[in-house]
């Protein structure tokens, strides 16, 4: 189509925001080959791309048949002439890959008209490095374009359709791209014969090849195709006319590789039918049309019409099924079409989940039937996230869609393990108030994927802030604040006494940890609720100084009278408030974690008696349910487990015979028995407390999720303190497990006491029972990303540092059990990433001798296996930071020979980037990132997650976790 020849065209243009700086842009066409440089007039330095075949230049768009080189030369003249000019006619697209590392993909697209030519050039490099361009255009919303026509493909084609009648009148193969027309009668099955119109051969060459004597179309290009023949039945000149074989029944099928991915009928007096099917062929595909059955002599068959169009702007993942178009439907066929009529009555209401693909937004939800129960996501909460210990929800959080909720009453299932269902229904309540209550539930979900998931910097890797949360608390302390102080500056010392009072009240509502009537309408999680706990203090600081000053002002000015008893109560109670500021500042608070938590109940005592003194009476309607909930935790738990819970003992009792279960008489019968617990101590400082999930004498069950925490007080050493630690068991594992690191005083305390009880044991040449009771009090906490759902995710990267282990050995696990034994689909690729110091802490997580080995387990079963990290969906990567490989002398690098790293970090740039290109190329825009461990690594990790969101388009969707209450 282009023949041999020179053809050169040089011009001049700038791009970039300084307009000193020029750039060059260099085509041309040798020997049907394209070249095309940039080159820097400054630095003289330049960019290529050379040796592009003429399958990457001409496309079916801009093929030009009988073309010579001297008609490439003008395209190439007035394009990029158009372009150099600044025209509106040209499209130029820059688009940045990366705001850290200026990489720029240089994507020039040309559309020129000349004479009868409407001819489109697409010129696209390799990424270079340019310095001072900005994003002119972004090459996405060329995407974008291309979805949007396939979106509205049922209107293209019934214009098609339109078209085509038009044609048929005219002439039937006239304007066929590739012809398909038959050889004759058939007797039972049969092949129809390709052929090829001469006037369009140079085109048809470009793209498809006829093969297997004209029965068989090959493919000569890759790429997505819409594939659509139109086949005719025409009686036969000769046949009587009143034989009744011509309203025989046709089956006409479009194979590719001899598998049939669409078929039709030639049904009684219809005589035309269209299949149409888009999908993703390769080169060397093959595709046939055949037909099942035609009476001799009676009747041909023509193709009247076949398309062939190139979609080559469009991303449809490799898996992505064949999508067949019929009486302007849209089926799923995979492969295997199906009809409407033969489908059952009952399944054509059926719905199928949405494919998070590029014709689908970022979306995982499913249309709901007024009989189908609505599941809740486990980010279903606004502010799902965490202060201390637990998540940052999503980094790249989109405004998602949702599906209009039927007015019917539904029923919200929260996404327990299986082992554990559960189910929280709505009253029946009337019209008015259900539809109320189902509008507030879409808009926390809409809110909690827009606005309350989008991060800023530096906010949200060091304190955890979103946008939302910005907005949310921002704009309303500064009204409240500037409205104070105003009223201090006017000396209204009554006006602005009930700001602070007000704002105390939120300061112990959000600090409700069990039952808070405000987390459950509102649908924070406790652990968020924490962030605002601590930002309604500072407010309450600030406005409790500003009515200070308000005081001052107006005694100064005579207009308060001396109410020295109100000024001593004020001061006692702003006095306190500044200290327990002061002790709750985040290096403080972790170092002097002890005194932290005596301060703070000693000095909330003091602040509340003089404020409710001073006159803040308000302040009471917070404490109320704080102190309820108190009560609950320190008095009525404790005892529950203590005594055991009647109605479970006796449900137990009744539901077991004697002989299966042993009777306990003047024992405790709480979840957890202290002859039933277990408590060791482990290398690396750390303490293993186990007991079973499921009581063996009761049957009470210890009910939590993968990546959830608990409180624990040991009683020996303190009945007061309760400290959170995360299970680092899973749920279907029959022992509940916590794993604890001697960092505290609290637990060095708990250390020492279990080594010297497993010393004194071991000096009597016997086990010793376990030295103390535990109480727990939980589980709470979420994974704030929906790792249940299985169309969400496919690919998932767990980091962890130290002891941050324990959740991740939790998650990784139920995964694994999810994946192997329950049979979850869709799971791609999980990596397990741990840096730690210390063969130690190694050797206690893994070398835990009592885990049965056919216990379903990834860590640490299967990570010590040998084939660990030979390829599969779980794959590991240990970083030993501090110490040298010793195969010989140590068990635990002879283990884990294959996945264990001495001497170096985690390389989290690689590792995510890795994982995202891997879910776009499976067709997910998304990747689960789940992050535990110091400060430093879960903020790199943010930061990773948020850079890579940018030059990737993958959404890094990542939970954090941090052990600081």
């Amino acid at each position: 189509m282009i023949a041999s020849g020179d053809v050169e065209f040089e011009g001049v243009t700038t791009f970039a925001k300084d307009s000193s700086t020029n750039y060059r842009y260099t085509v041309a066409l040798k020997d049907n080959k394209l070249n095309f440089s940039l080159e820097d007039c400054s630095s003289k330095k330049q960019w290529f791309k050379g040796g592009m075949d003429k399958a990457d230049y001409v496309t079916t768009d801009n093929a030009i048949s009988g073309a010579s080189p001297a008609d490439y030369l003008k395209c190439f003249h007035n394009a990029l002439s158009c372009a150099l000019e600044g025209s509106n006619d040209s499209q130029r697209k820059l688009s940045m890959l990366s705001g850290d590392v200026v990489k720029v993909e240089f994507v020039l697209k040309l559309r020129v008209h000349s004479l009868t030519w409407d001819a489109m050039f697409n010129f696209q490099l390799d990424p270079v490095s340019l310095e001072r361009i900005d994003i002119l255009e972004s090459k996405l919303r060329d995407q974008q374009a291309e979805l949007k026509k396939i979106a509205v493909l049922e209107t293209t084609v019934k214009e098609q359709q339109e078209e085509l009648k038009k044609m048929q009148s005219i002439h039937t193969t006239a304007n066929s791209v590739v012809e398909l027309e038959s050889t004759g009668t058939y007797i039972g099955s049969a092949t129809l014969r390709w052929t090829t119109p001469e006037s369009k051969c140079d085109a048809f060459n470009a793209f498809v090849n006829v093969c297997g004597g004209g029965g068989v179309l090959a493919m000569r290009r890759s790429g997505i195709y819409i594939v659509w023949p139109t086949v005719k039945r025409v009686p036969l000149d000769n046949s009587d006319d009143d034989t009744e074989d011509d309203d025989e029944d046709l089956c006409v099928r479009l194979l590719k590789n001899g598998e049939c991915i669409e078929v039709g009928y030639l049904v009684e007096e219809i005589n035309f039918v269209s299949l149409i099917a888009i999908g993703r062929f390769q080169e060397g595909d093959k595709l046939a049309v055949t037909t099942d059955f035609a009476m001799e002599g009676t009747s041909t068959l023509y193709i009247v019409s076949a398309s062939l169009i190139l979609l080559d702007r469009v991303i449809v993942p490799d898996s992505a099924p064949y999508i067949s178009v019929r009486s302007q439907e849209v089926h799923m066929s995979n492969g295997v079409p199906h009809h409407q009529d033969d489908e059952p009555t009952e399944q054509r209401n059926a719905t199928v989940p949405v494919m998070d693909s590029s014709s689908s937004p970022l979306a995982n939800y499913v249309p709901v039937l007024e009989t189908q129960t609505l599941e809740t996501q486990p980010s279903l909460p606004i502010l799902s996230s965490s202060d201390g210990r637990s998540s940052s929800t999503d980094v790249h959080g989109e405004n998602e869609r949702i599906p209009p909720l039927p007015d019917t009453n539904y029923e919200l299932q929260s996404p327990t393990p299986r082992s554990q269902p559960s189910s929280t229904k709505f009253l029946a309540l009337p019209a008015p108030i259900g539809n109320l209550l189902r509008s507030w539930v879409v808009l926390r979900w809409r809110l909690s994927r827009s606005i309350f998931a989008v991060p800023l910097p530096l906010l949200t890797s060091n304190f955890d802030v979103k946008l939302g949360d910005f907005i949310l608390t921002l704009p309303l302390s500064l009204a409240v604040i500037v409205t104070t102080a105003l009223g201090a500056k006017d000396r209204d010392v009554a006006g602005t006494g009930s700001p602070p009072t007000i704002a105390m009240l939120l300061v112990f509502a959000f600090a409700v940890r069990n039952n808070s009537v405000l987390l459950t309408l509102t649908g924070i999680s406790f652990e968020r609720a924490l962030l605002y706990h601590k930002i309604a203090a500072v407010v309450t600081l600030i406005l409790t100084a500003l009515h200070g000053l308000a005081y001052i002002l107006a005694r100064d000015n005579d207009e308060e009278e001396d109410q020295s008893s109100r000024a001593f109560t004020g001061i006692v109670a702003f006095g306190a408030m500044l200290v327990l500021f002061l002790f709750s500042l985040g290096p403080i608070r972790r170092k002097f974690f002890e005194c932290f938590v005596r301060v703070h109940w000693i000095l909330f005592i003091v602040v509340i008696a003089f404020a409710v003194i001073h006159g803040a009476g308000l302040a009471l309607v917070g404490v109320m349910p704080w102190l309820i909930d108190v009560l609950f935790r320190l008095a009525y738990r404790p005892r529950i487990y203590a005594k055991g819970s009647l109605l479970n003992g006796k449900k137990a009792a009744d539901n077991t015979t004697p002989s299966s279960l042993p009777v306990v008489t003047g024992k405790r019968l709480g979840v957890i028995a202290r002859e039933q617990l277990s408590i060791s101590a482990l290398p690396g400082d750390i303490v293993q407390i186990k007991f079973p999930r499921v009581r063996k004498d009761t049957g009470e069950e210890f009910k939590y999720e993968a990546g959830q925490y608990a409180f624990l007080c040991v009683p020996a050493i303190s009945s007061l303190q309760w400290h959170p630690f995360t299970i680092s068991s899973s749920p279907h594992e029959p022992m509940v497990t916590f794993h604890i690191k001697a960092l505290g005083d609290w637990t060095k305390k708990l250390q020492a006491t279990v080594s010297a009880v497993e010393t004194g044991g071991s000096s009597r040449g016997g086990a010793s029972a376990p030295p103390f009771d535990v109480l727990v009090d939980g589980p709470y906490g979420s994974v704030s990303i929906d790792i249940e759902s299985a169309s969400t995710y496919s690919h998932f990267a767990l980091f962890s540092g130290g002891i941050g282990v324990t959740p991740m050995r939790s998650i990784v696990n139920w995964l694994h059990h999810e994946v192997n034994t329950e049979g979850r689909s869709g799971v791609e690729r999980v990596q397990f990433v741990w840096s730690v110091r210390d063969r130690d802490t190694i050797e206690a997580m893994i070398g835990d001798k009592e885990l049965k080995p056919g216990l379903d387990s990834y860590f640490p079963h299967d990570l010590m296996a040998a084939q660990v990290n030979q390829g599969g969906v779980f794959s590991s990567e240990i970083y030993l930071t501090r110490g040298e490989r010793d195969l010989e002398g140590s068990w635990v690098d002879q283990q884990l020979e294959i996945c264990l790293r001495f001497n170096c970090r985690p390389d989290i740039m690689t590792t995510l980037r890795s994982l995202g290109e891997q879910a776009k190329q499976s067709g997910k825009h998304r990747v689960a990132v789940l992050v535990c461990g110091p400060s430093p690594m879960v903020r790199q990790v943010l930061a990773v997650s948020m850079a890579l969101g940018k030059d990737t388009k993958v959404q890094f969707d990542v939970h954090s976790e941090l052990f600081e209450f």
